[in-house]
């Protein structure tokens, strides 16, 4: 790696290392093709509209970082809701949508539905690797305690196992050119494709997702497996199989972004930076404990592809394929870098660098007004468990 940059994520700055420029493509096509549509206000003046987007994830410390980028006050997307999924960090669904509404919460400006999906994976065999737990803390939010006025549960829908897959469904209908952001197992989004996949491969116009891995490391729940995909392979091979286009934030990626660093400039820069130090304090001294020398930033890397996509180099479409079968190497993503497999729909843009780019700079001033509040009472109220 070459000399540290600076870039900011949300409301604050990350430390990176810059890694030797990609001989791939950018991601400047990206943009253009997902440039923001202009509308005309009665003064007559242009203003952007926001992209319409929904949230699948594990909530999940890293998780808790990519919601509050996307949901600020600032932010460009327009969050139309936020799916659980039951494959990933914790067992309890129940808690990872707490989590998610206290995002909601947090961020303030407006009420998203959070909708549950089931605790199975794709072909129906029972999840039993919630110990993630260990990294994330039992809660999910690094063992911090949440007073239940904080938390806003009517948000959180009822759950039953089909709800979240109807919920993609849904929205896909009813907002055509929908993007997907996916920050956890796979499991809910493939649901929804063998559930209506012609409504899917119209209506939705990419999967933005942190999972799997171009290149090294090439897992961090096995040897050869990132946890996403890992969790659930089947549910995987339907989504990289389907022919909805794909947006691969890999650990190859995510791995460029230093935690350590990114916490040091976050915890005195305002309420909100201060509570998503002390939710990861727990998450880095685990990594910490493990000998680990670099702690990756996975989840706002996606986030952060949608809101600027110029921030990364990617891959020309090509084909990635799921292994589902290999002993030691379930759960792997394997890139065609060459055309060399019998898969001749490649669809998926594979994030190789992360660089540096003024824009981000400036538009993202992210909480600094009413969620605040949320963020002081959190810090007041909340106590580390011991």
């Amino acid at each position: 790696y070459a000399s540290s940059i600076t870039l900011l994520f949300c409301l604050f700055f990350l430390m990176i290392r810059r890694p030797p420029r990609s001989t791939l493509s950018s991601s400047s096509a990206a943009s253009d093709v997902y440039k923001r549509q202009v509308s005309t206000q009665s003064t007559g003046e242009p203003e952007a509209l926001q992209m319409k987007v929904l949230i699948d994830c594990d909530p999940g410390i890293d998780d808790m970082h990519a919601l509050l980028l996307a949901m600020a006050p600032a932010s460009p997307l327009d969050v139309l809701g936020i799916t659980i999924v039951g494959t990933g960090n914790l067992a309890d669904l129940n808690q990872m949508a707490r989590n998610a509404a206290m995002a909601v919460r947090i961020c303030a400006h407006k009420e998203v539905p959070v909708v549950l999906g089931g605790s199975l994976r794709l072909n129906g065999g029972e999840y039993t690797g919630g110990n993630a737990k260990e990294i994330h803390g039992a809660n999910g939010i690094g063992e911090i305690t949440v007073p239940e006025e904080l938390v806003p549960s009517h948000l959180i829908q009822p759950s039953e196992q089909a709800s979240a897959s109807r919920y993609i469904c849904d929205m896909a209908t009813e907002h055509p050119g929908l993007t997907l952001i996916a920050l956890g197992p796979l499991t809910n989004i493939a649901t929804a494709i063998q559930s209506d996949p012609e409504l899917m491969h119209a209506n939705v116009s990419r999967i933005v997702m942190m999972g799997g891995s171009a290149g090294l490391p090439l897992g961090n729940k096995t040897p050869a497996a990132e946890a996403n995909i890992c969790n659930d392979p089947e549910a995987a091979k339907v989504v990289f199989d389907s022919k909805v286009p794909l947006e691969m934030a890999g650990l190859n990626v995510t791995m460029q972004v230093d935690m350590r660093e990114y916490l040091r400039r976050i915890e005195n820069l305002n309420p909100a930076g201060a509570l998503l130090a002390r939710m990861s304090q727990h998450y880095v001294g685990v990594f910490t404990r493990w000998g680990r020398q670099q702690v990756g930033v996975h989840d706002p890397c996606a986030v952060m592809r949608v809101i600027e996509p110029g921030l990364f180099c990617s891959s020309p479409p090509v084909a990635v394929g799921i292994e589902t079968q290999g002993t030691l190497t379930r759960g792997m993503t394997v890139v065609d870098w060459h055309n060399q497999t019998d898969n001749h729909d490649p669809h998926v843009q594979v994030l190789t660098d992360v660089h540096i780019d003024p824009v981000s700079y400036t538009h993202l001033r992210a909480h600094e007004t009413p969620e605040h509040l949320v963020c002081r009472l959190l810090l007041e109220k909340t106590k580390k468990k011991r």
